[in-house]
């Protein structure tokens, strides 16, 4: 009895699993407050007496000011960058592990 051959779109449950750990790392890393000042573009200089909190991980996308009153801004620009970069890491470690589990059961 042959066995048929894979689908395309089908991947093994060990890539699944390991494209799991992978997304919830970056999650992980977005969660993490970077505390002071974090590259960009200042709408506004900042303001004395007030602590600053960047979230998101390469590239932050929510801004907290917090002092006499908490005010935050969400950048759009860093949403989509971070998924951008989560997507292309994602394929590239799906691609990566089922080359390597494909290539070694064709030994």
């Amino acid at each position: 009895m042959t066995a048929k051959p894979r689908e395309f779109w089908q991947i093994h449950l060990s890539t699944a699993l390991l494209m799991m750990i992978v997304s919830g790392a970056f999650l992980w890393l977005n969660t993490l407050p970077n505390i002071g000042l974090s590259p960009g573009i200042w709408l506004e200089p900042p303001r004395p007496g007030y602590a600053y909190l960047f979230y998101g991980f390469p590239f932050w996308f929510l801004l907290l000011e917090t002092g006499a009153s908490t005010h935050s801004r969400w950048f759009i620009e860093g949403i989509v960058l971070n998924v951008l970069v989560v997507l292309a890491l994602l394929l590239g470690t799906a691609a990566a592990s089922e080359y390597r589990i494909r290539h070694k059961s064709k030994r």
